[in-house]
């Protein structure tokens, strides 16, 4: 597969947010991964996330800059960085904040702030998926959404307007319109989508979450294989999961050919803002198909379910630095 890296005369960096109380650090859940990719050469920044109270009508959120273990804030980087930005999710406004931010610096991200959009919000990817083409069946399991925000009225008008829709999908799996923020799995699954089981999950997200991010995803339950639950990496398009030894292993994959793999390399193929991104696929136990769970930007995906930060690390080193 042809590779597709932006700003292809770059050197990648990675940005992770500061420790809260010593923004020269990284905060102590990304500390390992910083470390891991700084005794691999790559250079290593911080961001500092601070409320500008100069206008106290409306407290302005911004975002300062550091160099990993120096106090100095940075107000210009030597030409030809591109960032990688891995840690919370942070909403596309923030997001833009920060790339203007490093714009302003003279660098850039790897993925910009539509990519990123479109790979942290869950309707952006969705119809992807779906209907991938004519032909084949949907990727993924039958998804309703509801518009509203962090604001009950809304969200309330919403579910009165849908509830038809929603009652018809059965058993159900409530959440947010973002994978990186949700609540307890077993606390998200209902009977059925309710406006009482709705305002449940509601309140749920908010306590897990603090906040209810972009709206609700109200997704048809499945049952799936024991496991078939696995976690896929994609750098600049190529698909990575673990093999049987638990090692990185690339997916051969043809945009022509015909198996679960090769669907979604022919999706990735004709979305660019797809290219650097990580997908969770497990087999559905009534279909027995093959398909896509959940789908996060590489910003903020975790490290889990077998990947490791050295396993992370060889491939972003192997795609983005290395080159081989």
């Amino acid at each position: 597969m042809t590779r597709n890296i932006p700003f292809r005369d770059l050197k990648l960096v990675l940005l992770y947010p500061s420790d809260y109380f010593d923004p020269c650090n990284v905060h102590a859940l990304f500390i390992d991964e910083a470390e891991s990719f700084m005794n691999s050469g790559v250079d290593i920044y911080t961001l500092q996330e601070y409320v500008n109270v100069a206008d106290k009508d409306q407290p302005k959120i911004n975002f300062s800059l550091r160099k990993y273990g120096c106090s100095d804030v940075i107000i210009e980087l030597p030409r030809g960085l591109a960032f990688l930005y891995r840690g919370f999710i942070v909403d596309p406004r923030s997001y833009t904040k920060i790339d203007n931010l490093l714009k302003s610096c003279g660098s850039y991200f790897l993925l910009r702030p539509e990519f990123y959009s479109h790979t942290t919000f869950m309707p952006n990817w969705y119809d992807k998926l779906v209907d991938p083409y004519s032909g084949f069946p949907p990727l993924t399991m039958k998804t309703t959404f509801i518009d509203g925000g962090d604001n009950d009225g809304q969200l309330r008008r919403s579910l009165n307007l849908n509830e038809n829709n929603l009652m018809s999908l059965g058993k159900v799996f409530i959440k947010d319109w973002v994978k990186a923020a949700k609540p307890v799995d077993e606390c998200a699954i209902y009977h059925n989508a309710s406006l009482s089981n709705c305002l449940t999950a509601i309140d749920l997200l908010r306590k897990h979450n603090t906040q209810i991010y972009g709206g609700l995803s109200v997704r048809r339950f499945i049952e799936i294989e024991p496991f078939s639950f696995t976690r896929v990496f994609v750098f600049n398009s190529n698909q990575y999961i673990l093999d049987n030894t638990l090692q990185p292993h690339r997916i051969v994959t043809s945009i022509t050919g015909n198996n679960f793999y090769d669907h979604v390399a022919s999706m990735l193929h004709g979305n660019p803002e797809y290219h650097h991104c990580c997908y969770d696929t497990a087999v559905d136990s009534n279909t027995k198909r093959r398909i896509v769970i959940d789908l996060e930007s590489i910003s903020t995906a975790s490290l889990s379910y077998g990947w490791t930060v050295s396993k992370f690390t060889q491939i972003v080193s192997r795609e983005y630095i290395n080159g081989t």
